[in-house]
């Protein structure tokens, strides 16, 4: 009888957390269809089904639900990871989170081809790994910046005439754009702390997919400065999240750091200086650490 009562209240739990799974769906459809012409509707069903083709021809609320269900399914199990790091790059936050006692992953196509996320098999590995982390774990996802930066905006040419979409002849950058909202909807959906990161002058959150996504998880922006965790140049960014612990990572801009400057005015143009571009967009340890820390009194509660 027990038995019987116990599994009752289970699958009347399962149903309640479902009902309000579609009807967040639903709302995050509707946004779509206000302030992006449906476009969301229209193409991530394609991307989907591309991942997992058993998901072909299904509508995208239903393609969105069975994601999240094997991320629910996965998150209560004992061995599941931690906490994926997506667009890692050289990986530092991965390194201190790793250094913390945690298990986790890291995904960047400089480290196999096989991290591609625009490919099928490159998506579907992400996915997997985000749908596979414990209750409340850390999905960090920083998009590659560069078709969405001020550096690049004479040949991206992104405005909000466009919808910020700009040269649609040179798509990288929506198709990346369109990948991460997909990260971390999914990951939202699944109650996980999910954090994007963008340097301040990036539109990408701008992006009518990416403001939809913002908006229906409620996120918010923080800002910070890499400087502030020893970073070889002030450089400040934008990390958005429903999270509110980021808020820790949030410093005053550092003064006395003093480098050749990154990016070089031409009038209304920009040139930059390719190596310390690059070296800046490296997160610092310390950096890592502060996530770290974050993450260390969220998962010992």
């Amino acid at each position: 009888m027990l038995r019987s009562s116990t599994a009752f209240r289970l699958n009347d739990m399962l149903t309640t957390n479902l009902v309000s799974l579609e009807h967040n769906i639903n709302k995050f459809l509707l946004l779509d269809q206000q302030i992006n012409d449906g476009h969301i509707f229209n193409v991530w069903p394609a991307i989907l089904s591309m991942c997992y083709p058993f998901l072909a021809h299904k509508h995208l609320r239903d393609c969105l639900i069975i994601v999240v269900l094997r991320g629910w399914h996965n998150k209560v199990k004992l061995n599941a990871y931690h906490f994926v790091e997506v667009f890692a790059g050289c990986a530092n936050l991965t390194l201190e989170l790793l250094r913390g006692g945690y298990r986790g992953s890291a995904f960047d196509i400089v480290f196999e081809s096989c991290h591609n996320a625009l490919s099928r098999n490159g998506l579907r590995l992400l996915l997997d790994a985000i749908t596979s982390l414990r209750e409340g774990g850390l999905v960090w996802i920083a998009t590659q910046c560069s078709s969405f930066v001020v550096l690049c905006r004479h040949q991206s040419q992104r405005c909000e005439a466009n919808g910020f979409l700009g040269n649609t002849q040179r798509p990288l950058g929506n198709h990346l754009m369109e990948i991460s909202c997909i990260l971390f909807l999914v990951a939202h959906l699944v109650g996980l702390h999910v954090v994007i990161e963008q340097p301040v002058s990036s539109v990408m959150p701008l992006c009518r997919s990416m403001r939809s996504v913002l908006e229906v998880t409620t996120s918010r922006r923080f800002s910070t400065y890499m400087g502030s965790f020893n970073g070889p140049s002030v450089k400040p960014l934008q990390l958005w999240s429903p999270w509110p612990k980021v808020a820790l990572l949030e410093r005053e801009k550092p003064v006395g750091i003093v480098t050749d400057p990154l990016v070089i005015h031409h009038g209304d143009q920009f040139t930059g200086c390719k190596d310390k571009l690059a070296e800046s967009q490296q997160y610092t340890c310390e950096f890592g650490q502060a996530v770290m820390e974050i993450c260390k009194t969220e998962w010992s509660s």
